[in-house]
């Protein structure tokens, strides 16, 4: 009888491994080495740099400067007005005589408005009353009945009506102001 061979179901088979050869690598340690030459380079500009700032908060500073003298100058004319106003304002109320002076002119003024419109009501007055020509020609046979309820179109002028010329005053004319 032929001896039958088991095989296991667990076989290990071996590959023979290669190695990869290494290769060395070089590493560069950045503050050493070939960074010589760009240090140099990367000074100048920061040098450009910090030359070109320096010219830039130079020229800031002087503007402020300027800006603190403007500015200075600004309060003093605010302080100024601010005391000619004071003394102004003292002044006027201290006098007092400006303010009665524009006072009376208003016054004068307002007696002055007061006249014309009584004029100007003289003047519109008569024509109100007067009829006019087409109801002149018409006879009235038969007046229109007056309802009591109705309010009036016209409304009548008191009876009392006299016009005061003691309170008239001449308006100001430009060939006075000369006397």
């Amino acid at each position: 009888m032929p001896k039958k061979k088991i095989i296991s179901d667990k076989t290990i088979s071996k590959i023979p491994q290669r190695k990869i050869p290494s290769v060395p690598v070089k590493r560069i340690n950045p503050l050493q080495g070939n960074l010589r030459g760009y240090n140099k380079d990367a000074e100048k500009v920061l040098i450009e740099n910090f030359v070109a700032l320096q010219k830039v908060m130079t020229n800031l500073s002087l503007k402020f400067d300027e800006l603190t003298i403007q500015i200075s100058k600004l309060l003093e004319l605010f302080e100024i007005s601010a005391k000619s106003l004071a003394e102004r304002r003292d002044f006027g109320m201290g006098d007092g005589r400006a303010h009665r002076e524009l006072s009376g002119k208003l016054d004068n003024l307002m007696e002055q408005n007061k006249t014309l419109a009584r004029g100007l009501s003289l003047l519109h007055e008569p024509r109100q009353m007067m009829p006019q020509p087409s109801q002149m020609q018409q006879p009235m046979r038969n007046p229109p009945p007056q309802n009591i309820n109705r309010p009036s179109r016209f409304n009548p002028l008191p009876q009392k009506q006299a016009v005061e010329t003691d309170d008239y005053k001449k308006s100001i004319s430009p060939e006075e102001k000369e006397e």
